[in-house]
């Protein structure tokens, strides 16, 4: 999720109808610039070079939603018939991946495999969410931040949250192989981070397919969850 807030102005943004490196090019009806949806950045046009602030969220299915925000409202999309999303083939077919086939299979990731990409500048790091059955978490390092990630698959839940290295290692930060998280000799929950706890902040999430975040950050590294499956 991106700010529309540029410079102290509110920018509207849609889709361009294009797609860079096999992902959504997206538009701004004020200068008619074109922005990458993964990376952010001002591609073409008047704001080319500029990078939009991306804001951290939550993802989860709707049961999560209306348990933890019963006063959320939802957006009712129009109807596409029988036939459901015009993206539904593209999902479901291991063979189609973007307009240029790039695969880039690696033992950890299939081609369409979704992941969970983080990224601070150009230092970014996946996850796989191709075989976990229950709650995970996982400790990933990059740009002198350790992040801490959690994903429930029953709720479609996953969230990040951040802190500075000097500050987990003088915390003894550790996932343990149960998945659980220590932090100063005791166990730092979910619910703790969510409500708040001092040093870690909240860190932006992409859900994506593989191929795709490969194609933006080709030097990212692959984490692990733990329990992994």
């Amino acid at each position: 999720m991106y700010a529309a807030e540029i410079d102290g102005k509110t920018y509207t943004f849609e889709a361009s109808g294009s797609l860079w490196r096999d992902a959504l090019v997206l538009m701004d009806r004020q200068t008619s610039s074109l922005w990458s949806q993964i990376s952010g950045e001002g591609l073409e046009g008047k704001m080319k070079g500029q990078i939009l602030e991306l804001f951290p969220s939550e993802f989860m299915n709707f049961s999560a939603v209306v348990e933890r925000y019963p006063q959320a409202k939802f957006l009712d999309k129009p109807s596409k018939g029988e036939a459901g999303s015009y993206y539904n083939k593209y999902f479901t077919d291991p063979e189609r991946v973007g307009i240029f086939g790039h695969t880039f299979e690696s033992e950890d990731m299939g081609t369409k495999t979704i992941a969970l990409g983080l990224r601070i500048g150009r230092d970014a790091v996946a996850l796989s969410l191709d075989k976990i059955t229950k709650a995970s978490t996982a400790k990933v390092e990059l740009a002198g931040q350790v992040a801490l990630v959690f994903y429930d698959p029953d709720s479609g839940d996953s969230f990040a949250y951040s802190t500075t290295a000097e500050k987990a290692k003088s915390g003894k930060l550790t996932v343990e192989s149960d998945g659980s998280v220590k932090f100063s000799g005791k166990t730092l929950t979910a619910n703790e981070l969510r409500a708040g706890v001092d040093g870690f902040e909240s860190m932006p999430l992409i859900t994506t397919f593989w191929f795709a975040w490969k194609s933006f950050f080709p030097r990212t590294t692959i984490g692990k969850f733990w329990p992994n499956s």
